[in-house]
């Protein structure tokens, strides 16, 4: 599981292009095959965020988790590899590498929790 917890403004697609660098890694370095997400309904921020790196969106979760001491309702998204590539996010990201793995370095390791579970 790997949960990310997005803390301030979504501005000029920064995030956008951040999560597209994490599925670059994803896919490619740890050859892991699907991605996913649990969002809270009323988060859009995320919702769109998610949208834009061509997640899709595959369910409801009723009381999914418990947050401020209340069960809350979660909207469940996936990316696949084989959507991903389809996607073309790899090929069309418009990222220069070095640039991207700076900004991403600056930026997003503060702002992102990683919790990784096997």
């Amino acid at each position: 599981m790997l949960n990310l917890f997005i803390i301030g403004n979504l501005l000029h697609g920064s995030y956008i292009q951040g999560l597209k660098l994490v599925l670059n890694e994803i896919f490619l370095y740890l050859k892991l095959h699907r991605i996913e997400a649990k969002i809270q309904p009323n988060n859009l921020k995320s919702i769109n965020l998610v949208k834009a790196n061509k997640f899709a969106r595959e369910g409801y979760s009723k009381n999914y988790l418990q947050v401020d001491r209340v069960w809350r309702d979660h909207e469940r998204w996936a990316l696949t590899y084989e959507h991903w590539i389809k996607s073309s996010l790899l090929q069309h990201s418009g990222l220069d590498p070095m640039v991207a793995l700076a900004f991403f370095n600056r930026f997003f390791v503060k702002r992102f929790i990683f919790r990784v579970e096997s």
